[in-house]
């Protein structure tokens, strides 16, 4: 019985996951959007409603550091760059 992979999104959550423990951690997260200005990290801050713009993680900081998770450890790694480099756009 062969498993199923795991899809794009499931991985990018994967990794979206992992960092974002990482920043709990080390007590730089926070789930709430007003804590930005505590200079704390939040997570699915909206960019732009009309546009369906989300930030994966958000910062602080003097001016604004906006971060999107990419996880490229798979088996297609040329697919997953194509697709990135397309959403980049």
């Amino acid at each position: 019985v062969n498993p199923q992979k795991q899809s794009h999104k499931q991985l990018k959550r994967k990794v979206f996951f992992e960092i974002k423990s990482t920043f709990m951690q080390h007590g730089i997260f926070s789930k709430y959007s007003e804590d930005l200005y505590q200079h704390k990290i939040v997570a699915n801050y909206p960019i732009s409603d009309d546009e369906g713009l989300v930030a994966d993680f958000l910062l602080k900081n003097g001016k604004y550091h906006l971060t999107e998770t990419l996880d490229f450890r798979s088996e297609n790694f040329k697919k997953q760059m194509g697709e990135a480099a397309v959403s980049a756009l």
